[in-house]
């Protein structure tokens, strides 16, 4: 598959931005994997969106980067996928002007990126979980399928969330999401026909991000199964 002049070219990391019409100017960081050739793949596209952030402080730029290198670039690194971790600018990921712009940043990368439509994933930590529940249903599909990692979402993204197949990783020793209101949401949504994968972890503490990417690499053979059929 050939692609029109990518602002990057070499596998690596790289930290930039994108003017969108609902934001302005979004940072992001960018994963290419080592295997990338722009003239090759096609390749997987994970969006990754980050954790909470102290918001007694400016927010800091990249802040993606942290949930890409600490969890879900090591996670699915088996995958080869190109990653992007846009920054929530300190709103939250349901506020209307990001989750606007980082579907234009999607779009972007799809339209500049060799990559693969039918291979998309939206996953995110924490209150980038949050973002997962919600900003899918936003997503016309553009997300294929979803992850979300150490969060419940809010009824009303419960309620809004799409038929996308859904895996969710949560465990009983997270001190910030009770485990019941997830498993409330989980059984919600299959009681109406979404497909719904669940890893129920033990003693994974919130805050413990990288206790989480065994059980995020663990999803893979879901992935790759959901993505097959996406391709017939």
């Amino acid at each position: 598959m050939a692609m029109n002049n990518p602002p990057f070219s070499q596998p690596g990391t790289y930290e930039t931005t994108i003017a969108t019409s609902a934001r302005g100017e979004l940072c992001y960081t960018l994963s290419l994997p080592a295997e990338f050739d722009p003239s090759g793949g096609p390749y997987a596209l994970v969006v990754a969106l980050h954790y909470g952030f102290d918001r007694t402080a400016p927010f800091p730029p990249y802040y993606g980067r942290g949930v890409l290198e600490g969890l879900v670039e090591p996670a699915l690194k088996d995958l080869s996928p190109i990653i992007i971790a846009p920054d929530s600018h300190g709103e939250g990921w349901t506020e209307p002007a990001i989750g606007a712009a980082v579907l234009e940043l999607c779009d972007a990368i799809i339209e500049d990126y060799p990559v693969d439509r039918n291979r998309t994933l939206l996953t995110g930590f924490s209150l980038g979980g949050l973002g997962t529940w919600h900003l899918c249903s936003k997503a016309e599909n553009r997300f294929k399928t979803a992850i979300s990692v150490a969060a419940a979402p809010s009824d009303s993204s419960a309620a809004a969330y799409p038929d996308v197949p859904l895996y969710v990783i949560h465990s009983e020793a997270d001190e910030i999401f009770p485990i019941a209101k997830i498993e409330h949401s989980i059984d919600t949504l299959r009681a109406r026909g979404t497909e719904v994968a669940y890893e129920r972890l033990t003693g994974t503490t919130h805050y413990n991000v990288p206790g989480f990417t065994a059980a995020l690499s663990r999803a893979i053979p879901w992935l790759e199964q959901h993505w097959e059929k996406q391709a017939t």
